[in-house]
């Protein structure tokens, strides 16, 4: 966040709504419910919606099992990993939208990011990222980044 002139500090998450109330912090990052779990949305003046928080959706077998299937059959389990992880988001994006809806009856401003516009923004963390991991890890991990995403837009 830095590299768009924030200061990122730690508070917990039960300190959030005092936090903001007495301008100790401008605001939070977290999932839309966890905002309207801690009423942060009465004192903030602004929610910006960046989809990049979502709550991990573990899916495992042990290496002992995963031997004993065949290449068919583990790639039924993948299949079946894609798939629930995109019901999941579903009922997140649910979820998300009747909080929205009684989030903005707070007359709270809810805005939706322009993500073509903030990877534009944000160009130079990647380049300091390939510095620190390398630049075949960052594009490793950029490049399934996007594939999963694609896997489970809407």
């Amino acid at each position: 966040m830095e590299s768009i002139g924030y200061v990122s500090v730690m508070i917990l998450v039960s300190a959030a709504y005092a936090a903001i109330q007495q301008c100790r912090v401008e605001g939070h990052e977290n999932p839309i419910d966890t905002i309207r779990a801690v009423r942060s949305h009465k004192v903030a003046r602004n929610i910006m919606l960046t989809r990049n928080v979502y709550s991990s959706l573990p899916f495992v077998a042990s290496e002992a099992l995963r031997k004993r299937l065949s290449a068919g059959e583990r790639e039924l389990f993948q299949q079946a990993g894609w798939e629930a992880a995109a019901t999941s988001r579903q009922l997140v994006r649910e979820a998300d939208e009747k909080n929205l809806v009684d989030m903005r009856s707070t007359q709270v401003s809810i805005v939706r990011l322009n993500f073509v516009a903030f990877r534009k923004a944000m160009s130079g963390v990647n380049d300091r990222a390939a510095k620190v991991y390398g630049a075949d890890e960052l594009k490793a991990i950029l490049t399934y980044a996007r594939g999963a995403e694609n896997r489970l837009a809407p």
